[in-house]
């Protein structure tokens, strides 16, 4: 048994409980996205007793972007994301580049050798200015997202240990297809083992909801020096088109038809959250095309932010 990374967790600690240099620090010995569910679950009651929910959940910004609909169910950092996104709560994930390495806060020096503020701070500052924004333009009482959406931000690498030519990269609204990676597993005789090698997606490059004039996020983030913003949402599965079509004519008579017109026992959760046992058929014509509703609710939104485990108001690490 050894300390946990940076000595931020000392051996023999508990699974759960405060950095010890900072109680505003908590630590949980387990996955983002358990992470997530134990601060809802019960840090947020230690902290804040009278507060129900989080307006907001900020994951990162970890070292390392991810990048594409491959690393949307790996990463960590999104899991965090999509688990705080699944129980309800506004969440947004922000991967940085990997210029400069796993480092603690601690030894986060400013300015660089460039006379510049170093990337781990430049990347705080862009995600507090990414927050205050959507808080400043959403009114009060609203929800900073509608119920099931969440963003990713993926910055650039950040050039500042040598100059300033990316160290203000734009916002540019993106989509997690269009130039996305999977991996090819790569054998090597004389050890016996494998590695992994990046290859472009077919499957994963393949335009199949939403707004396909976008451009893919990781063309966005690696191939330049702009910042990839992807709207997602958790509800992607039951495409509806053709090619949905020739997969259900293939299954039948074995698979029947799912739809639920005519049925008035089935719940449906409505916009504002609540849950409808017995929608009625006009309400169920609303459900069943959510994108003009959920179009118009993206300009709604609600105020204070809470961090999963790290917040970013102290620039540069976490607090």
């Amino acid at each position: 048994m050894a300390n946990g990374e940076f000595d931020s967790v000392l051996k023999g600690a508990p699974s759960l409980g405060h950095d010890k240099d900072d109680v505003n620090i908590w630590y949980y010995n387990g996955t983002p996205a358990a992470c997530t569910f134990v601060n809802l679950d019960f840090v947020m009651g230690e902290v804040w007793p009278k507060v129900d929910a989080p307006d907001l959940l900020v994951s990162g910004p970890n070292v390392g972007q991810n990048l594409g609909g491959f690393l949307y169910t790996l990463s960590g950092t999104m899991g965090a994301t999509t688990a705080a996104v699944g129980r309800g709560v506004p969440a947004i994930a922000f991967s940085a580049g990997s210029n400069g390495g796993q480092r603690s806060y601690k030894d986060v020096k400013n300015p660089t050798s460039a006379g510049l503020d170093d990337p781990a701070t430049i990347s705080a500052n862009l995600t507090v200015r990414f927050v205050q924004q959507l808080i400043a333009n959403t009114p009060q009482g609203d929800r900073l997202l509608p119920l099931g959406y969440g963003i990713s931000v993926n910055y650039p690498d950040i050039t500042s240990f040598q100059d300033n030519k990316c160290i203000d990269p734009p916002f540019i609204r993106t989509r997690m297809t269009g130039g996305a990676y999977s991996t090819k597993a790569i054998y090597d005789n004389s050890s016996g083992t494998f590695s992994g090698e990046n290859i472009l997606g077919v499957g994963l490059n393949t335009c199949i909801n939403g707004n396909c004039s976008l451009r893919g996020e990781t063309d966005v983030a690696l191939k330049g020096c702009e910042t990839a913003v992807t709207i997602f949402s958790v509800d992607y599965d039951a495409p509806d088109g053709a090619e949905t079509s020739k997969i259900e004519e293939r299954l039948r008579p074995l698979v029947s038809s799912g739809s639920t017109a005519g049925n008035n026992d089935v719940s449906f959760i409505g916009f504002d959250g609540s849950l409808n046992a017995r929608a009625d058929q006009s309400d169920r014509q609303v459900l069943t095309r959510p994108r003009r509703r959920v179009t118009k609710a993206r300009e709604d939104g609600e105020g204070n932010g809470f961090l999963c485990g790290e917040r970013v108001d102290r620039v540069g690490g976490m607090k």
